[in-house]
């Protein structure tokens, strides 16, 4: 009896492992597409800061979201960021754009990966 109480606590302890960690996920990616739509337009003054502070958040939550997204994903959305930053300083206009679009497309993979096959949800819009 005492194993099927351990057993059955064991699994409680997963599921709220599991769905904590969707949630989390869930939440920075919102919070990241939240910023993303936010950005002031290429060549605003603001634009600069606005991106510095998207990636201290990102910053922030990247080590937690390595213990259960890939690496990749994860390396590709600070790698996106960086070619944003380095734009936005420069002054590249048409880089800031594409790289914008393809920071969005990193984070919505990720959070692709929530959702089984097929589910269609990614739980962003997109422009």
């Amino acid at each position: 009896m005492k194993s099927m109480a351990v057993t059955l606590l064991l699994l409680a302890l997963l599921l709220v492992g599991v769905i904590g960690n969707h949630l989390y996920i869930n939440k920075v990616g919102s919070e990241m597409f939240r910023r993303l739509d936010a950005l002031s337009a290429p060549g605003d003054a603001a634009l600069a800061e606005e991106v510095r502070e998207m990636t201290e958040y990102w910053k922030a939550q990247r080590d937690r979201l390595e213990i259960t997204v890939n690496f990749l994903m994860v390396d590709r959305v600070g790698e996106q960021l960086s070619i944003l930053s380095a734009c936005v300083e420069s002054g590249d206009i048409h880089g800031a754009q594409t790289a914008r679009a393809l920071l969005r497309d990193a984070v919505e993979n990720i959070l692709r990966m929530e959702y089984p096959s097929g589910s269609g949800r990614v739980g962003a819009s997109t422009q």
